[in-house]
Parts: C-alpha cells; sequence; structure tokens
C-alpha cells in the first residue's frame, strides 16, 4: 500500500514537473524581457541587460553603460504602458526611470519610450530607446507638495 502511493506521488510530481516548461506567448515573453532588462539595468548588470541587444549593437551598448555607470545611478524603472504595435512583431514601452547623478545626488525621473522587435529566434530586443516629450509629473509627499520636478 505504501508503495502504491509513493509511486502515485512520483508520478504526479514528475508529471507536475514536465508540464512547468510549456509554451509561452509572444505577449508574455515580451512582459518577461521588458521586466528582465529593466531589472538587470537597474542593479547594474549590463552584461545580463545586454542579452536583450540585438547581436549587431551590443558591444557598443556595453561600452556606453560602462562608461556610464561613473556618472548616475538608477534607483527604479516603473514600467508604464506596454502595447503591441504589430503584434507579435513590434511593441513600444513606456517607462519613467527616477536616477540620480553622482555629482548632485539629487533625484530626477525622465519617461523614455522604447521599441521592441520580436526576432527571428521568437525572442524580444530592445531596438529603439529614446526620451519621450512628455514631461513627467511630480510625486507629492504624504503631507504635500512636490518631492522633484524635472522638467
Amino acid at each position: 500500500m505504501r508503495r502504491r502511493l509513493w509511486l502515485m506521488t512520483l508520478i504526479a510530481l514528475g508529471g507536475a514537473a514536465l508540464g512547468c516548461g510549456g509554451y509561452m506567448s509572444p505577449t508574455e515573453k515580451l512582459d518577461l524581457a521588458v521586466l528582465r532588462y529593466h531589472d538587470a539595468l537597474r542593479w547594474r548588470q549590463y552584461e545580463v541587460a545586454s542579452t536583450f541587444i540585438p547581436d549587431d549593437k551590443k558591444k557598443a551598448y556595453l561600452e556606453t553603460r560602462r562608461a556610464l555607470d561613473e556618472d548616475f545611478r538608477i534607483h527604479d524603472v516603473d514600467v508604464k504602458e506596454v502595447r503591441q504595435v504589430e503584434a507579435a512583431k513590434i511593441a513600444e514601452v513606456i517607462i519613467e526611470v527616477a536616477y540620480t547623478e553622482t555629482s548632485s545626488n539629487v533625484l530626477e525621473r525622465v519617461k523614455l519610450m522604447e521599441t521592441w522587435t520580436y526576432g527571428e529566434d521568437r525572442n524580444w530586443f530592445l531596438t529603439k530607446q529614446e526620451e519621450s516629450k512628455e514631461k513627467v509629473k511630480p510625486k507629492s509627499k504624504p503631507g504635500g507638495g512636490a518631492v522633484w520636478e524635472k522638467f
């Protein structure tokens, strides 16, 4: 009786483990890529972040990130919007980045527009990033008053 229960448990656990590596839709892959990229960038893991950059731009990307590493620190990345322009081909991501320049230690925020492209290998890559023309709204302290205002 115990052997049968043990065997049934083992089969059930094995089947559950095999089912965990299932299919991910392009949308799920995009969400995960955006999360992993910005998390790696925030923690200054540029090698990890570069896995989301196309191969032909990876070397320049790493050189730029390492050069800028001494000048500023990213404190938070808030993904505001993710939308696919062409299903499973191109996506636009709007983020808000909180950072400090090491020379001033003043917390600043900037809104960025990113373009992500779904590659032939069925992975998403960051292909363009530019500052948004939209102004970042200041956040208020609990007692009122703006904490910062970038623009």
